[in-house]
């Protein structure tokens, strides 16, 4: 693998696109944001200076969206931008305001980007007592995906402890950016092996029943509610520990069969289209190394599965099995025809067959705590992270996660399409299958 030099203009990348084309109320509102602890004696200056070191090495996040040559948006990267760490203290509050407090200063950092502006990035510290300090990070999603916001705290984590040790900010490699690999992306979605993996995406991505909702609401954002569901700690260490590693599907497939079950119930003409998520920084021959680099690389690629779900779930997962052989490369090529192959027969076919009805995400398990951390992330409110304005692009959004050494179910729906009791059913539904069939595995 190698590197690539960083343009300064550049097209967007895949799931750039599909966000931008949304046609989202508020666009500059759509963010990745945590909140870390941090000691109160940590020197500002010091964390100030790491966060502009992590800034100047990603150049995705020096870098927003502009109208390009035929009017489709590019990607405008800038050399310099200014890195700001906002102080709040809120030490000399008493403790029953303080929370508010922070929530209102979250709401207007989360609220404060651009990206026509390239600005793309808040950070802000609070001073809370003289023995707790936070650090609010905020990215926007157009500059980064949930793997990059970790590779970008612990860059910043690297770069103060260097600094504490009166060492150079130094990392261990050069990455490739965001924008120089878009480029890189453009050229290859033109390719014969880019074009040799068509015929299983119009296949993949075939027109099915849509899957049906409980009443005929449109969908829309201010209306989407999340339910978790989730398994005890001891079926969870028999599934993930024992049980999984003996199949030869990864958890995500299971969960599409699963899901089918649950969505329709049992009858012998299940079917949905089914999108699911690749980190989509390995999987193209030749693929430069972004594999420590911030952007928003992580791509969906659907998957249309029609199965008869009276049939033992054994027998259901084989044909998922089958339907989900040979992916092409990693699932990347998908957006990158639909989206940058110069040929507008191919990006027209693609586009033809539509959306999926459901997305499935499985984010397997939380990052493991280090003791000693400067920056630990802690679970607690950053605030909002988009404005509730538009259409959901999923009907069913369901996101699988090992947390506290639990599996779960997190479903988003909309409550003008679907009862809460009913989405229940649904993620209870498809843990438990899911569940039976993992532990029915033999000794």
């Amino acid at each position: 693998m190698k590197s690539l030099a960083e343009p300064a203009i550049a097209p967007v990348l895949p799931e750039q696109l599909s966000f931008l084309r949304r046609g989202l109320g508020n666009p500059d509102h759509w963010n990745l944001a945590g909140m870390f602890r941090v000691p109160t004696d940590l020197d500002p200056g010091v964390l100030r200076t790491a966060l502009a070191a992590t800034v100047h090495r990603h150049a995705a996040l020096r870098t927003g969206i502009v109208p390009g040559p035929g009017g489709e948006p590019c990607m405008r990267v800038r050399t310099v931008v200014p890195v700001d760490l906002d102080t709040v203290d809120l030490s000399q509050v008493p403790a029953e305001a303080r929370a508010e407090q922070v929530q209102q200063v979250c709401a207007r950092r989360q609220e404060s980007l651009s990206l026509s502006e390239c600005r793309v990035f808040s950070f802000t510290r609070f001073r809370l007592t003289d023995t707790e300090a936070r650090l609010l990070v905020v990215l926007h999603h157009i500059a980064a995906d949930a793997l990059s916001f970790r590779i970008v705290a612990q860059d910043v984590e690297r770069a103060c402890r260097q600094l504490l040790a009166g060492e150079p900010i130094s990392y261990p490699r050069q990455v490739s950016s965001a924008s120089a690999y878009s480029r890189w992306l453009a050229g290859f979605a033109g390719t014969d092996i880019a074009l040799g993996a068509l015929n299983r995406w119009l296949q993949l991505s075939r027109v099915v029943p849509r899957v049906p909702t409980g009443s005929p609401g449109i969908g829309a954002f201010t209306t989407e509610q999340t339910l978790s569901v989730r398994l005890d700690q001891r079926t969870t260490d028999k599934i993930i520990a024992d049980r999984l590693p003996r199949i030869a599907l990864p958890i995500p497939a299971v969960a599409a069969a699963a899901a089918l079950t649950a969505i329709h119930g049992r009858t012998t003409g299940a079917a949905a289209r089914i999108d699911l998520l690749s980190h989509g920084r390995i999987g193209l021959p030749r693929q430069p190394n972004i594999a420590r680099s911030v952007g928003w690389f992580a791509c969906k690629y659907p998957v249309a599965l029609e199965l008869d779900t009276t049939l033992p779930f054994t027998e259901q997962l084989a044909r998922t099995d089958a339907a989900l052989c040979e992916i092409p490369h990693n699932g990347i090529s998908y957006g990158v025809l639909r989206t940058l192959c110069p040929d507008r027969g191919v990006r027209a076919a693609l586009d033809a067959l539509g959306d999926s009805d459901v997305l499935i995400n499985y984010h397997g398990k939380g990052a493991n705590r280090v003791p000693g951390m400067l920056l630990e992330e802690v679970d607690e409110s950053a605030g909002d992270t988009s404005t509730d304005r538009g259409v959901r692009a999923y009907t069913h959004s369901i996101d699988m996660f090992v947390d506290d050494s639990q599996l779960g179910v997190a479903w988003s729906y909309s409550s003008d399409q679907f009862a809460a009791a009913t989405i229940e059913s649904k993620a209870t539904c498809l843990l438990e299958t899911l569940a039976a069939l993992l532990l029915s595995v033999a000794d």
